[in-house]
């Protein structure tokens, strides 16, 4: 809006925001940054996983939810065989989910 020098401007706006905690981080973004690295200067890194540790331990919850995810479209698809209300569907709507239950 523009107006003449010493003329009254009038005028409404207005704006949504829907991603507020979005907004507040960049808002803050500094103080943020320094809340978080004392976070991970107090980090006890003697006691971290090495690299091999995490992917072994990535690999077996993997497998474990996998193995999960196949006894649970078992036990859906024999209380659907035996006419027993059941789920019909994952339990998660990830990619593993969706492949295992649909894979027998």
């Amino acid at each position: 809006m523009t107006a003449d020098k010493g003329a009254a401007v009038t005028g409404s706006a207005s704006g949504e925001i829907s991603d507020t905690f979005a907004f507040t981080i960049w808002l803050h973004k500094e103080a943020v940054i320094r809340a978080l690295s004392a976070e991970l200067d107090q980090c006890d890194y003697a006691n971290a996983l090495t690299q091999q540790q995490r992917e072994v331990r990535l690999s077996e919850i993997g497998r474990d939810r996998l193995r999960a995810e196949r006894e649970e479209a078992a036990l859906v698809w024999h209380a659907q065989a035996q006419a027993m209300p059941s789920s019909t569907g994952p339990t998660s709507d990830t990619p593993a989910s969706s492949t295992s239950l649909s894979s027998r």
